[in-house]
């Protein structure tokens, strides 16, 4: 260009009186300080989860980006309930629309209901195309790869959210989970009387 160091975008008032009326701010696409959950800056090969509470009916916003294509994505994420395991919310099973850059880049912004409950927000990627390495032009919103939930109504009250970690849940006798390759992991627990216990177990067979 002739002028390149206005390479770029420049926005002027057309009448220098109206410049007072006028003012930046720190664009962000959610309000990172009313989040319930941020999973993002999600990197290769990386599964990441963070559990929360509602206390009471509540609709909450998802902002997910994931990759993506043909209607399959390769990371995504999902939310299920903590006591039964119940998938309520899944990415790979909802319409996303295009992200900015490369067509693969895939994000999902909209509102579900959730009932009170403890959940688990999960979000899992592959092995490229990520918040660590881009092998193509990256998203609009590329800091917040991954998902992040907020209340809907914008902001965030402990007497509807709370925290939820499953490892300090009293329900829960015994917990084994995250298991690597060639991993043999126990835990010991006492009954003592008789009673019926349940059991969720995931493996590979």
């Amino acid at each position: 260009p002739w002028d390149p160091a206005r390479y770029g975008l420049t926005i002027r008032v057309v009448d220098p009186a109206d410049r007072p009326a006028l003012r930046t701010f720190e664009y962000e696409p959610v309000p990172r300080a009313q989040a319930i959950v941020a999973l993002t800056g999600v990197r290769d090969d990386e599964y990441r989860s963070q559990g929360f509470t509602v206390k009471r009916p509540i609709g909450v916003r998802i902002f997910a980006l994931g990759e993506g294509s043909d209607g399959d994505l390769f990371d995504r994420a999902w939310i299920t309930n903590a006591t039964s395991g119940a998938v309520v919310w899944d990415m790979d099973q909802v319409p996303t629309e295009h992200a900015g850059g490369s067509s693969k880049n895939r994000l999902f912004d909209g509102v579900i209901r959730l009932a009170p409950g403890n959940y688990m927000a999960h979000y899992v990627s592959d092995d490229s195309h990520s918040a660590e390495r881009w092998n193509d032009a990256p998203p609009a919103d590329r800091a917040y790869w991954g998902v992040t939930i907020l209340p809907a109504g914008g902001r965030l009250d402990s007497n509807v959210i709370a925290p939820y970690d499953p490892d300090a849940d009293p329900d829960i006798i015994a917990r084994i989970v995250g298991v690597r390759d060639n991993q043999v992991s126990r835990r010991r627990f006492t009954m003592e009387q008789d009673g019926a216990i349940r059991i969720r177990a995931l493996g590979e067979g």
